[in-house]
């Protein structure tokens, strides 16, 4: 590989850009040549997730030095000279080691020696990257890539794996094969190489990089003095591809179409509802005021149709939570509002500092839902956007309590998600339907400076995270609280409004039924069976300390039994809630989910049988369809079973039922149901031996105690 003269390919940071955007990589190539200078960008979140990158790095340091493995780099920033050196020693580990060859140069977090044959002796070197990411990305496998092929230029051996550390899992490596990622990284090489040598023009669209690129002030500009069309709300990648083949490249354009051609991916409908969103920003940007309509047809699917009658026990729930903590307080606020006596609405802050206060507030809450709903049952608790039931269950997961109580609440659809309602109901002037964007709509004026607001809770949540939340300054606390105070209050305002609305449209002649109320109640058999397994729970739990720290070895692997007891329904719920949830989407959203398919198309019957197999195909989409699932079309009747998927043709065989076999539905989703009564039964089993006996190693339930 030739040296590149005027800039060296940088991993990760190069090699990353390339990935996610070829304008940036473009930008970065002309700072590196002294033609621009690359900004500075000041963001507090930004700042947060680069500390908890470096503590997690130095997390993974420490744990190596505890082993007293010899490490080289600790305490010195490596050149790329002394690099090598260490390498020819044999140290155990090299801490951020600089490697370069050719164009290509980079720093990896950790070098580990192994013990196959190199130029250097009996051992060679591996490298391992620390990332904040629970899943690991393609970025990161290329850039592991880059430093395996600088450490085969230097050591004369092509390292056989390479790993990554992520958070919770106790810093144990996830390990891959170079060698089954070589073949895309050539190409990519090849690539970078060639653009280097003649770079092409490029453009800054919209990727997810773009929250965190130094580059966004130029690039933003540039899109918006071009009016680009990402900012349609709700448009997707594809049909902005599909649409500037046809010659429409900004929302102005896209607005004043008449005809809507048929597209060659996607269907034609999802280009007819992004032009109708053109129209309605259009009209909003023209008249420098917010414009909505409402959305046909009025029947019993349409947004404002899933608005409950209000009453005055409504709740309006919001969260604040911290999701890079590995095992501390993840949902640190809980905060909801309802209405006093006097019809004002009134706050309540539900702080946790600590997993016993997370736990607390929690249980504190479904209290309150569960006594609202046994009082008013025609009550509901509102938020905006899946964040808040998803939290719950979430919480109800991680303590194992109130299964009972969540799961009457979900089963009663007492939760009203008015992001659902919105979407369904009209199109707006704004370019994301987010609450914030929507304000302007129903006159909420927040006091709270947002950005402000961001920073404040970022420094309580570090502080909650260090232990020391109570030497925090009491402004942040107070920010905080006024941050989630207004999403409540918000929440309480666009319901009414949304209400309004639906009055609106009811004097103009439209049927809008108001949403039959659940009563929650499970059947005889599963709240038996729920009861039963809350007695094991809680007589396993019986004096263990919820801080694990404080748990002796016997009382946590009661409390690691304790929590299996319910752990097959809890997965049972889950399955049907993720049902439910794919079941109430509209048709349109489901092209959107891995687990649906929107855009069938029926092309042949395959077997001609009373339950016929059919294929149909389905334009470009993720999909994790497999076989032997169920198909249910968007209603949540069962047509079929998923036979086979053929994702490069872009088929599915499905195997009909005899009463589907003469429908070909438009849109689907796939549901499965693993069974799991015999493994429920033996570990309630277990659970009733270990209450009797403790852990004493008697037949037959030895493996299973050694094991906990």
């Amino acid at each position: 590989m030739k040296r590149t003269p005027d800039a060296l390919i940088r991993a990760p940071t190069d090699l990353s850009n390339y990935l996610s955007c070829r304008h940036l990589f473009a930008l970065d190539l002309r700072a590196a040549r002294g033609e621009l200078r690359k900004p500075v960008r000041g963001d507090p979140f930004i700042e947060d997730l680069r500390e908890r990158g470096l503590a997690h790095e130095r997390a993974y340091l420490e744990r190596l030095s505890s082993q007293g493995l010899r490490i080289a780099g600790a305490g010195t920033a490596l050149t790329v000279e002394t690099t090598v050196a260490a390498m020819r020693d044999g140290v155990d580990a090299i801490y951020q080691g600089a490697l370069a060859h050719g164009a290509w140069s980079g720093r990896a977090d950790f070098l580990l020696k192994v013990n196959a044959p190199s130029n250097l002796g009996a051992w060679s070197y591996e490298a391992c990257d620390t990332k904040l990411a629970r899943e690991t990305k393609a970025g990161t496998i290329l850039q592991l890539c880059v430093y395996s092929y600088l450490l085969e230029r230097i050591q004369g051996a092509r390292p056989v794996h390479m790993h990554v550390v992520t958070p919770g899992t106790d810093f144990t490596p996830e390990t891959h094969r170079v060698d089954d990622y070589g073949a895309y990284f050539r190409l990519l090489e090849r690539s970078i190489e060639d653009f280097l040598a003649d770079p092409v023009a490029t453009y800054p669209e919209m990727v997810p990089h773009c929250d965190y690129c130094s580059w966004w002030t130029r690039c933003e500009q540039r899109r918006r003095d071009d009016d680009h069309l990402c900012y349609v709300a709700g448009i997707s990648s594809t049909q902005i591809k599909t649409l500037r083949e046809r010659g429409i490249d900004t929302l102005a354009t896209l607005a004043a179409l008449d005809d809507i051609p048929e597209p060659s991916r996607g269907s034609r409908e999802a280009l007819v509802r992004v032009r109708t969103q053109a129209r309605a920003q259009l009209r909003g940007r023209e008249s420098r005021a917010p414009y909505h309509e409402l959305k046909p047809p009025f029947d019993a699917r349409h947004g404002l149709a899933l608005l409950p009658e209000p009453t005055p026990d409504d709740i309006f729930l919001d969260f604040e939570g911290d999701h890079f903590v590995e095992h501390g307080v993840q949902e640190y606020l809980l905060g909801y509002v309802t209405r006093g006596a006097d019809g004002r609405p009134v706050y309540t802050p539900l702080w946790a500092t600590t997993l016993a206060e997370e736990r607390a507030a929690f249980e504190c809450f479904l209290d309150l839902a569960t006594q609202t709903r046994a009082r008013n049952p025609a009550a509901h608790v509102y938020h905006f956007a899946p964040y808040e039931p998803a939290a719950l269950k979430r919480l109800m997961g991680r303590f194992a309590t109130r299964e009972i109580e969540l799961d009457a609440l979900l089963r009663g659809r007492a939760f009203v998600d008015l992001h659902a309602v919105v979407k369904r109901a009209l199109i707006a002037s704004v370019e994301r339907y987010s609450i914030k964007d929507l304000e302007p709509f129903f006159g909420y004026a927040r006091a709270q400076d947002l950005r402000e607001a961001s920073m404040s809770r970022r420094i309580v949540e570090n502080a909650i995270e260090a232990g020391d939340f109570g030497g925090l300054p009491d402004g942040h606390r107070r920010i905080v609280e006024s941050y989630n105070r207004e999403d409540c209050e918000s929440a309480l305002r666009l319901r009414d409004w949304l209400e309004n609305l639906r009055t609106e449209a009811l004097a103009l002649g439209n049927d809008l039924p108001r949403p039959a109320l659940g009563s929650g109640e499970a059947s005889e058999e599963i709240s038996e069976l729920d009861q039963e397994l809350r007695r094991l729970r809680d007589r396993l739990l019986e004096g263990i300390p919820i801080e694990p720290t404080e748990r002796s070895p016997e009382q946590q692997a009661r409390f690691v039994l304790a929590h299996m007891m319910e752990f097959h329904r809890r997965e049972d719920k889950a399955a049907w809630w993720e049902y439910f949830r794919l079941r109430d989407l509209e048709q349109h959203e489901l092209a959107d989910e891995r687990r649906a398919l929107q855009g069938l198309r029926f092309e042949a019957v395959l077997e001609a049988r009373k339950a016929p197999l059919q294929r149909y195909a389905f334009p470009p989409q993720e999909i994790d369809a497999r076989d032997g699932d169920g198909v249910y079309d968007a209603e949540g009747v069962k047509v079929g079973t998923v036979e086979a998927v053929n994702l490069a043709e872009r088929t599915i065989d499905i195997k009909k039922t005899a009463k589907t076999a003469d429908e070909h539905p438009h849109a689907v989703f796939f549901h499965n149901r693993v069974p799991s009564d015999t493994l429920r039964k033996s570990l309630m089993r277990l659970g009733e031996a270990v209450i009797a006996n403790g852990f004493q190693y008697r037949t037959p339930w030895r493996a299973a105690i050694e094991l906990l």
